[in-house]
Formats: structure tokens, C-alpha cells, sequence
């Protein structure tokens, strides 16, 4: 265990108590508790500091609760496995604090080495008196210890000793410049307040809250400059956090030229904003967490409602810079009003501003329970105003056409009013010049050392396991993407009665998967088929190609093939080896049997390679689209 000493007891008189800063010294502020545990089977007593920390003291006691986001978590303990009943104990403390990042996410600060004393003052409680070091440099410690064991502690970091270089070259400067007067303590300046708010969005035809406004289309290419796609839920702590891939174009995501983003509102700003909607509605936002049912541990009240109109939600998005390069772009400000519309889902409106400029947000927000959903938003920046024509090329630009679209706004999203400070920059291209699909590579798969074999059954098993590893990423990239495939269609439950009017064979991956293992595919090529049914499903019900659900089969489509390519390979190259007609390989129990046949009847009928095979279902697949549309 850690060392441990009992606070001091000096014989002389006692401290009076440790100096107290009311503001500008970095404060941390909690309780201070003594417990016991038997982790690992060793009896251990853990002395652990629970509280809040923040750039002054007088902001942890106007936020205690941290409803407004003044302060952040920390956590302190010493752990010793020798019997000991000394309280508060002197010693070695490990712990972490959070800090909040400009996107309005948190990273934790690990810290180890840290140094606490407490010495009993003239008061009647203890002082503290300690040091450390973390990331941002070295520190020391000073503070209280109150009767009901509330510690307050102050860390005055210590100045970095300029090096050698540094101390010559100031010497050498100051001899040639003129003495200057002292500079004052700068005055403490205020945070800013937000630019945008929630009345800067106009909702077309009128703010409706009954579920009448049409739900918004897809916005024609070219009239947009980004697409993004995420999951959107609300956390335990109250906060609501979006996550997912964005693009320049559908076209790009569908490709997978995508880059990462994130947004996220705090816990404080969702409860405010839920305050806010209820009491527009005129709902009583006394009782928000009784009305719901649900009690969070530390979430502020009425945190439960979701999704939230609110002014505060901040992120980030991630441009490629070259081949591996990345450069985040952060969301000082995002704006999102949410309405239910006559499909049953949520329009998003919205707007946010970033070193790019101002930008306008559009799109849909898709329930899959009570606290999630899969969303899908558009973002638009104004294009900058032309540049002057000169004398001699007016007439050119006159007769030549802009190969630059107007600015484009469907009439279903929202506008919002002009800010101060707006910039009109267009959004940079994150896309290298060459494409970054991926090739098909013609050149044969050679068969792994360990399939080859005499017994083509025992081939097929080892086959048949590499599709349960497919099978299994497949699985988790549809859990990332909105968890659309893994249980059967319920018609009754999703609202579409003429479900199994369209889709005459319904298939999903959790019934895959029981097949798997049962043991009831005996084929690398009937897994194939399977996996594609559903994909195949959901894009013929689901015609319109713009739909979430149509697009994220579409992908999943594309992964399988990438997956599954390798294995239809080895598979074909097993019946090409032991010369195995289509009909025989999905019992490969009869193999040898059918290798005897075939070698007495002659060559078999020549048959469709796995691409050939693809093709002809991608073509039956369309025609079914147009059937059905």
C-alpha cells in the first residue's frame, strides 16, 4: 500500500487556519471519506476526495451542483493495506480531474504523483499543505479541512525556469531597450455570450408542435455542402451526445469517402432547454422526472426529455488533409430546434457557426426507442459574392455561364436570421484528386495450405467458419449504423401491412446467425444468398433511395461483398479441385459420391462464376424495383 502518516500534532501553538482565495487561483472542493474494501481478496482502506474543480472558488459555490457548467469532475484516493483508524491520513493520493475541451467534450487527466498533509490549526479543523504535477507543469498545494470533512484545496502553479539561452538573450536586450512601466493585472473578462439562439430559426408555414408539417425531402445534389449521418442518444448523465460519418456528397458516403463528427450538449443546457419546451407547452416543469417515470443519478431534472431544443450544442468535424492527414474543424455553436412531422419521425431545423462561417442545418431525426435515433442533417454555406467584373471581361462573363449553383434553400428548411460577424466562405473539399474506391483485384486467391485437402467437406466447414467471422462484423457495423437488420420485420410494431405483399422471403441477420449456429447453411454460397436477402429486402420495401434505412442496406451490401469476395473464391476453386457440380456443393456429405459419378458420366455443364451469378441478381434485384415502384 501506499505510505501513510497520521495528520501532524505539533506541540507548540497552532496555525491559524490556511489563507482562503476567493477567485483566479485554481480550486478544488469535495468531501473527504474513509472506506473499506476487499478487492482481489486483500483488505485495503481507501481514503477517497469526491467533488468539483474549477479556475476560482467563488464558481464552485455560484454552481455547487454544476447546473450551469462552471465546474468539472475530479477524484482523489489513497489506498493502504495495513490496519489503520488515523483519519484524515497524510500521505500519497492518485486520482484524475475532467477537463472540457472546446467542442464541449471531456478529456480525463490522469494524476499520480500528488502529496497531501494536514496539519490541526488554531480553529479546530486541519490545513492542507501538499504538491504535485500533472500535464500542465508542477504545482503546490494549499487549503482546508472542515470539521464535517469538507476539503478545500487551492494549486498554485509554479513558473517554468527559462532556459540558459533565454536568460543571456533577455540580458542582452535589455541594455538596448528603454525601461517600461509595470504591467496591471489584466481584468478579468467575461465569457461570451452565445451569437445565435433558438429565434434565429424559422420554421416554413409556422412553428407547428402537432405532428402537421411534412416531413423534410432530401435536398438535390449541388445544393448542399456537406451530409451527415450518426447516432443520436441521450446519455445517463443527462448529456446528448451525436456521433457518426459525414461527406461532401450522398454519393461520397456511399462510397465511403467519409470523415468523422460529433456534437454534444451538456447536461445543464439539456435541462434547461426541457425546462423550456414543457413550460411553452405549458406543462407543469416541477415534476419532469415523476412525469416521466425515470430517475437519473446525478442528472439534472428533466434531463430525461429527448430530443431537445436548445442553443448550446457544440462538436466537431474531422477534413482530410492529404492522403492521412486530418485537421478538426470545431462548432463553436450549434442551434437545433426538433418537430414531429406526419411520417412519425422528428425535422431537424437548425443553423452554427465555425471559423468557416455561419451554416444552415436541415434534415431528419429517425426514433429507434425512447432515448436514441438515427439522424441524417444536411449543412449549407453561403456561397462568397462574386468578385468584381473587370472593364474587359464584363461581356465574358456575360456570355460565359457560372459553373458555380446559386444558393439553393428547399423550401422546407429553415432560414435563419443574419448574426453579427458572418462569414461567407465556402466549405473546402476534403477530397483527394484521385478516388480513394477500392479495385477489384483480379489475381487469383491461392488456397491456404490447410484446406488442401482430399476431404472437400471438412474445405467447407473451414470455409463455412470464415463466414461466421463475416457474419459477425457485419453484425456490428449494423448495431453502429441503426441496428435496422438484426431482428425480424414486425409489420404490426413498424406501421406497414403490406410488408409481406412486397417481401415474399423475409430474412434478417439474427436469424442468420441461428442458423449458423444450428448448423442449418451448409454452403458458403447459401450464407451468401442469405446475407443478401436481407440487404435485398430492405432496398425493394424500401424503394426510394434517399431513405436511411434503403442506404444503410446499400452499404452494408457493398461491406459483404468486400467480406465474402475471398471466400466465394476458395469455395469455387474447392468444387473446380474436386469437380463438383452447383447441386452437390450445398451437401458436401455426398461429395465424394459425386466425384465418382462425375468422372463416369464426363465433365459437368459449365457453370456461373460468383460474379456472374451477382450480376444477374443485381439485375433481377432492379427489375423488382421497378415493379414495385
Amino acid at each position: 500500500g501506499a505510505t501513510t502518516e497520521a495528520a501532524d500534532v505539533d506541540l507548540g501553538p497552532l496555525p491559524p487556519p490556511a489563507e482562503s482565495f476567493p477567485s483566479r487561483v485554481v480550486c478544488l472542493r469535495g468531501k473527504l471519506i474513509r472506506e473499506e474494501s476487499d478487492e482481489l481478496g486483500v483488505d485495503e482502506v481507501v481514503h477517497r476526495i469526491n467533488g468539483m474543480w474549477s479556475s476560482g472558488l467563488d464558481l464552485i459555490l455560484a454552481d455547487p451542483l454544476n447546473v450551469r457548467g462552471l465546474c468539472n469532475k475530479f477524484e482523489y484516493e489513497h489506498k493502504s493495506t495495513l490496519p489503520n483508524n488515523t483519519f484524515p491520513v497524510s500521505g500519497r493520493y492518485s486520482g484524475w480531474f475532467d477537463l472540457t475541451n472546446e467542442d464541449g467534450s471531456r478529456t480525463r487527466i490522469n494524476e499520480k504523483d500528488i502529496t497531501l498533509k494536514f496539519r490541526r490549526n488554531n480553529a479546530g479543523y486541519h490545513n492542507v499543505e501538499g504538491k504535485g504535477s500533472n500535464a500542465f507543469g508542477k504545482y503546490t498545494i494549499s487549503g482546508t479541512l472542515s470539521q464535517e470533512h469538507i476539503i478545500t484545496i487551492f494549486r498554485h502553479f509554479q513558473a517554468r525556469k527559462p532556459k540558459p539561452k533565454d536568460v543571456a538573450a533577455a540580458k542582452a536586450t535589455s541594455s538596448a531597450v528603454a525601461p517600461v512601466a509595470v504591467k496591471q493585472k489584466a481584468p478579468v473578462v467575461p465569457l461570451p455570450e452565445p451569437k445565435l439562439s433558438l429565434d434565429d430559426i424559422v420554421i416554413p408555414g409556422g412553428d407547428k408542435t402537432d405532428g402537421t408539417l411534412e416531413a423534410i425531402p432530401p435536398p438535390q445534389h449541388g445544393t448542399y455542402s456537406a451530409i451527415s449521418r450518426g447516432i443520436m442518444r441521450l446519455n445517463d448523465d443527462g448529456a446528448h451526445t451525436c456521433s457518426g460519418k459525414w461527406a461532401m456528397t450522398r454519393e461520397h458516403f456511399n462510397n465511403g469517402t467519409v470523415s468523422n463528427f460529433a456534437f454534444r450538449l451538456e447536461s445543464h443546457f439539456a435541462a434547461q432547454g426541457a425546462a423550456a419546451m414543457k413550460k411553452a407547452n405549458g406543462e407543469d416543469t416541477t415534476t419532469m422526472e415523476e412525469d416521466e417515470g425515470v430517475s437519473l443519478s446525478g442528472a439534472p431534472p428533466g434531463s430525461m426529455t429527448f430530443p431537445v431544443d436548445a442553443h448550446m450544442y457544440k462538436g466537431s468535424f474531422q477534413m482530410k488533409r492529404g492522403a492521412t492527414k486530418y485537421t478538426s474543424v470545431i462548432d463553436q455553436q450549434i442551434v437545433l430546434k426538433f418537430r414531429k412531422n406526419t411520417e412519425g419521425s422528428f425535422n431537424v431545423y437548425g443553423t452554427g457557426l465555425n471559423s468557416i462561417g455561419t451554416f444552415t442545418l436541415i434534415g431528419k431525426l429517425i426514433l429507434s426507442g425512447k432515448s436514441s435515433g438515427h439522424v441524417e442533417l444536411y449543412r449549407m454555406y453561403p456561397l462568397p459574392p462574386p468578385a468584381p467584373a473587370q472593364p474587359g471581361q464584363a461581356a465574358k462573363a456575360t456570355a460565359a455561364p457560372s459553373k458555380t449553383p446559386a444558393p439553393f434553400l428547399p423550401k422546407s428548411a429553415a432560414v435563419h436570421k443574419p448574426v453579427a460577424e458572418k462569414s461567407s466562405v465556402s466549405l473546402p473539399s476534403m477530397l483527394p484528386k484521385q478516388s480513394l474506391q477500392r479495385r477489384e483485384s483480379s489475381r487469383l486467391v491461392k488456397l491456404p495450405s490447410r484446406l488442401e485437402d482430399d476431404d472437400p467437406s471438412a474445405q467447407i466447414n473451414r470455409l463455412l467458419d470464415k463466414c461466421a467471422q463475416v457474419l459477425k462484423v457485419i453484425r456490428e457495423k449494423d448495431v453502429a449504423t441503426g441496428a435496422f437488420f438484426g431482428q425480424p420485420v414486425d409489420p404490426v410494431a413498424h406501421g406497414i401491412p403490406t410488408y409481406y405483399t412486397i417481401v415474399s422471403e423475409p430474412m434478417d441477420l439474427g436469424s442468420i446467425q441461428g442458423k449458423m449456429d444450428a448448423s442449418e447453411i451448409p454452403t458458403p454460397e447459401e450464407f451468401g444468398r442469405l446475407v443478401r436477402l436481407v440487404f435485398e429486402n430492405a432496398m425493394t420495401f424500401n424503394i426510394e433511395t434517399t431513405h436511411v434505412v434503403h442506404q444503410s442496406a446499400r452499404q452494408l451490401l457493398i461491406l459483404f461483398n468486400q467480406k465474402i469476395r475471398d471466400i466465394e473464391r476458395m469455395a469455387e476453386n474447392v468444387r473446380r479441385q474436386h469437380n463438383l457440380p452447383d447441386a452437390v456443393q450445398g451437401d458436401p456429405l455426398k461429395a465424394k459420391q459425386a466425384k465418382g459419378k462425375n468422372k463416369r458420366k464426363g465433365a459437368p455443364e459449365e457453370e456461373k462464376s460468383p460474379k456472374r451469378r451477382r450480376l444477374e441478381e443485381a439485375q433481377g434485384m432492379a427489375g423488382g424495383h421497378a415493379k414495385a415502384f
